[in-house]
């Protein structure tokens, strides 16, 4: 099964190089992410930033419709909406 190079649903059509880019792009952010954790870990001063950036670049990326198939947004929001309620 031939992959797919365009994003935007479908609208631009980046090729193989910058399909490579983008997993690149979420390879960097997986490793944001880890580095969050870390310093959450070791509680260091600067984890909360940067974990407000990681998330903001994460869900800016769902949102241009970067991830196929990807609503972890929807499933974020609809549970902090079901935990504001039931408090």
């Amino acid at each position: 099964m031939p992959f797919r190079t365009t994003i935007l649903e479908g609208t631009i059509d980046v090729g193989v190089p910058g399909t490579r880019m983008l997993g690149v792009a979420w390879l960097l952010l997986a490793l944001a992410f880890a580095a969050v954790a870390a310093g959450l870990t070791l509680r260091l001063a600067w984890w909360s930033q940067a974990a407000y950036v990681t998330i903001a670049l994460s869900f800016r990326a769902l949102h241009l419709g970067l991830a196929r198939h990807a609503r972890v947004d929807d499933v974020m929001l609809r549970s902090r909406r079901h935990t504001l309620l039931w408090r």
